[in-house]
């Protein structure tokens, strides 16, 4: 009993126990390793994933107007889609969804998204969330240039 109660101690604080082993960077350097990088209006958002129109490509191609994203079920390493509101706008760098659920995911290695608000972007664009608590904001016409060069 006595062994078994010790390996499960180890296993939850051992690497392999962690459900995420990754590490990420700020906005633009995850839009860099994105498969699609787009803007975007959220249309329906439910538990764990939402449907967001197209509204401009940054990044890859994608013929629908229309796509679902996959956000966190519980141990998914993947970012929580809670805060993605309908009618909100937002750039999304995303990967094409492993689990079949949904056309996309959004990874929470790293970030993977920035709010567009008022004609600006609004995140963790050029450092991390660990690097500095403050959010960074870029008018629309600036994060383009940026975007587009890191790219």
């Amino acid at each position: 009993m006595k062994l078994l109660i010790t390996l499960i101690i180890f296993s939850l604080f051992s690497p392999d126990g962690v459900a995420c082993d990754c590490t990420g960077g700020p906005f633009i350097q995850s839009a860099r390793d994105s498969l699609l990088v787009a803007s975007v209006e959220v249309e329906t958002q439910k538990d764990s994933w939402v449907k967001v129109k197209i509204k401009e490509l940054l990044r890859g191609q994608e013929s629908r107007n229309s796509i679902k994203v996959q956000g966190d079920r519980g141990a998914d390493c993947l970012s929580s889609v809670q805060e993605f509101k309908p009618g909100s706008n937002w750039i999304l760098a995303l990967e094409k969804n492993k689990a079949n659920f949904g056309d996309y995911q959004i990874s929470s290695c790293g970030h993977h998204y920035a709010k567009f608000e008022n004609g600006n972007v609004v995140g963790y664009l050029t450092h991390t969330f660990l690097e500095s608590k403050e959010k960074e904001k870029l008018s629309i016409i600036e994060f383009k240039k940026r975007i587009t060069s890191a790219l």
